[in-house]
């Protein structure tokens, strides 16, 4: 009868001990893996998501072209136009044809249609190019830090395309005080009496 006592007593504590040490060693979890854990190279490709549409103040999609839209914009220039919007080129001066240009209208981007200037903000300069004391929208023109030449200027860019327009520089007319010098073949000229080309309007037109 004691030993009968006895072996259940030992029998009790090893299944004791056998419950406490499963406690504190749980089973490792599966590695099977689910369709998340796979690897990266299984996933399928996704398409980056395009950026979200800038608009400017005056209801215009200024969001960045990309090269290829670009591209496309540009193939047909002229020499001189595509030297000047995609190689930073001037024009000479006195030699633009909308310099003495005294009609009512806008002045459009030459590459991306974009609105730049109105007339009733351009002046008479005498320097040779085309001169406004404020863009149709400062949204749709870009400041850019200009280096070259010797010189430190403010270059004048589409905030649409990145054509290059010209300068800006601070002796102008009043009330800006400010100086556009813009070249005439960065630029169409729509009159009032004319209808805006479709990428000349505002995005919900």
């Amino acid at each position: 009868m004691k030993n009968t006592f006895v072996i259940s007593l030992i029998v009790l504590a090893f299944a004791f001990g056998c419950s406490h040490e499963e406690s504190n060693n749980p089973q490792p979890r599966s590695t099977t893996m689910s369709s998340q854990d796979e690897s990266p190279d299984s996933q399928p490709a996704t398409r980056p998501s395009k950026p979200a549409a800038k608009i400017s103040a005056s209801g215009y999609d200024v969001t960045p072209l990309g090269p290829e839209e670009k591209a496309l914009l540009t193939k047909d220039l002229t020499p001189m136009e595509y030297r000047v919007t995609c190689q930073s080129g001037t024009e000479a001066p006195n030699s633009g044809d909308l310099l003495h240009n005294k009609k009512t209208g806008t002045y459009t981007c030459r590459v991306c249609g974009l609105p730049l200037f109105n007339s009733h903000t351009k002046f008479r300069s005498g320097t040779g190019w085309p001169s406004f004391f404020s863009p149709y929208d400062p949204d749709h023109v870009r400041d850019v830090r200009d280096a070259t030449h010797g010189m430190v200027r403010v270059e004048n860019r589409c905030a649409r395309c990145d054509a290059h327009l010209g300068h800006v520089f601070n002796d102008g007319p009043q009330p800006t005080g400010l100086r556009y010098c813009i070249n005439s073949a960065s630029l169409d000229f729509v009159g009032a009496d004319e209808e805006l080309p479709p990428k000349s309007l505002p995005k919900d037109r």
